[in-house]
């Protein structure tokens, strides 16, 4: 099964959508992310982990 950076964030993120994903990710299932995904998901964590320091920053 194809993950692609929607449902991985909706994972982390921990939704309803999310909780269908980690049933996936739970099971005996193959999965598979290509490189991008992993890259688009790293890209988003770093600007999230810099708006959170900004705010607290202030």
């Amino acid at each position: 099964m194809l993950l692609d950076s929607f449902a991985w964030m909706e994972y982390f993120m921990g939704t309803l959508r999310g909780k269908k994903v980690k049933g996936f990710v739970d099971d005996d299932l193959q999965l598979y992310t290509p490189p991008i995904v992993i890259a688009e998901i790293y890209s988003k964590s770093l600007r999230t982990d810099k708006k959170a320091e900004e705010r607290i920053s202030y």
